[in-house]
């Protein structure tokens, strides 16, 4: 190999890559974003403003607590109640019967 060929082979190589990088940012700008495609989307401060309104960690732990404190009470008046599973059953049994004879059951308040 001749050091010409080897320059024709350099030269043909730096080609390539040109090329290649011409297609490469071509293909990046052709992706890329314009200012009307980002007019949409929320600004900065409009960003901000959404994170001041948004509840903070402790907010959603406070309801989580507030949820839990209900939910025990509630199990408790429930468990208290001391018919309440069979009352439960009796109220299925009824609704069944209701439908056999063609009754359309309604919703009554316990």
């Amino acid at each position: 190999m001749t050091l010409d060929d080897f320059a024709v082979l350099v030269q043909k190589d730096l080609e390539a890559t040109r090329k290649e990088m011409r297609d490469g940012f071509a293909a990046v700008y052709r992706d890329m974003a314009t200012k009307d495609d980002l007019k949409g989307l929320a600004t900065k401060q409009e960003l901000d403003a959404m994170r001041a309104e948004m509840a903070t960690k402790e907010d959603l732990a406070a309801v989580s607590d507030r949820i839990s404190i209900a939910k025990e009470e509630l199990q408790e008046q429930i468990s208290g109640l001391k018919y309440a599973k069979e009352i439960d059953e009796i109220r299925a049994r009824v609704n069944v019967l209701e439908r056999k004879v063609g009754i359309h059951p309604t919703r009554r308040a316990a």
